[in-house]
């Protein structure tokens, strides 16, 4: 019925090679650890890309608005009235 002979190494397995010895489930468990860790620090790599992205693209925002807004204000004093922002422009190109 199932012929089992040892092999030279000392371990167990069928005559067939059809079932895992020890050896190779052990080989197949480190690799599968490997590409979870991998694949772990490529997400926390990403993650942290896009933190300083966001980061950096925010502040690059602020410093647009504070210096439209210090144009704003200077244009109003010279013209004597408060002049909104999104009014400065002409928009429609007449």
């Amino acid at each position: 019925m199932w012929n089992v002979r040892k092999s030279g190494d000392g371990e167990f397995g069928s005559t067939g090679g059809a079932g895992q010895g020890p050896k190779r489930r052990t080989t197949v468990w480190i690799w599968t650890e490997r590409l979870l860790l991998a694949s772990g620090l490529a997400l926390i790599v990403s993650t942290g890309a896009a933190r300083i992205e966001s980061i950096l693209g925010s502040r690059a925002a602020r410093e647009k608005f504070a210096a439209l807004n210090s144009y704003a204000a200077t244009a109003s004093r010279n013209n004597g009235g408060w002049v909104h922002p999104s009014q400065e422009f002409d928009h429609a190109g007449t």
